[in-house]
């Protein structure tokens, strides 16, 4: 299956909160702290479960003027960051959305 064909959901285990501009989150199991500047923090608000890697492009695009290949990459490379640190989980079907 490729990377736009796969669903990515907040990993629920981690605690977070808006603060002004920025999204934060607490892994209190591992005793980390992360501080998402506002394009992560614009995707970690979109992380439901219901949504593609792609349908994701999609989304950055209506928010910011940029190419396609750009927002795909940008796209790919946090959530593969957020994946790697725990903080969000991908599959090929769709999660329960978060309530």
């Amino acid at each position: 299956m490729e990377i736009d064909e796969m669903y990515v959901a907040r990993n629920e285990e981690i605690a977070w909160s808006e603060l002004d501009d920025e999204v934060v989150l607490l892994d209190i199991d591992q005793g980390s702290y992360f501080s998402l500047n506002a394009v992560a923090a614009d995707l970690w608000k979109l992380l439901d479960g219901s949504r593609t890697v792609a349908s994701l492009v999609g989304e950055v695009l209506t928010l910011y003027d940029v190419e396609e290949s750009q927002a795909r990459q940008d796209v790919i490379r946090v959530v593969g960051d957020m994946v790697q640190k725990n903080l969000a989980v991908i599959s090929p079907a769709t999660a329960e959305p978060a309530p």
